[in-house]
């Protein structure tokens, strides 16, 4: 999470290099210098066209483990304000079970697809065709995902938490 970097440990580090501004407060005061990078990694990513976006409709895509934040991403389309959205959840984990109980829980059956494990080029290729990629972790150091679909031009909807609205950049919301 963090490079200390022309010293021999915290007290003595010239500079830390941390790839969120969370794990940059755990250091501040340690170093003479406290700089945020973030590290993620692009390459061949899918072209985003306009013509090709499919109104209403997010993306999520990470593993099924309660901290990801996929239960808060289905709960939104509960919501009003959300009614023509639909949602694709890619990827697999110990929380799936829940959370097609709660996708039938709240009627959203018919709006909530989940893919499960797929491979990489198809889930960047939806993200390019999504309007927005939901991605509400609560603790993520470097969810490079946020990185490709910004790096795309979709909107990243995020928490202001870890690395994904670092890595998100100008396309965090």
């Amino acid at each position: 999470a963090a490079l200390l970097v022309e010293g021999a440990g915290l007290g003595t580090a010239a500079l830390v290099v941390a790839q969120n501004p969370d794990v940059a407060d755990v250091f501040r005061g340690t170093a003479s210098a406290v700089v945020v990078e973030s590290n993620a990694c692009l390459d061949d990513l899918p072209t985003r066209s306009p013509s090709d976006v499919r109104d209403r409709h997010a993306v999520f895509a990470g593993r099924l483990i309660a901290w990801k934040g996929a239960a808060i991403a289905i709960e939104a389309l509960s919501r009003p304000e959300a009614a023509e959205w639909t949602l694709t959840v890619y990827g697999d984990g110990y929380e799936r079970p829940r959370l097609e109980r709660l996708t039938r829980r709240l009627g959203l059956s018919e709006r909530v697809e989940f893919a499960g494990h797929r491979p990489r080029p198809e889930v960047l290729q939806a993200i390019a065709r999504a309007e927005v990629f939901l991605f509400p972790s609560m603790h993520d150091q470097a969810g490079w995902v946020a990185a490709e679909a910004s790096a795309m031009g979709c909107p990243v909807v995020c928490l202001p938490l870890g690395g994904p609205p670092t890595l998100a950049d100008r396309n965090a919301h």
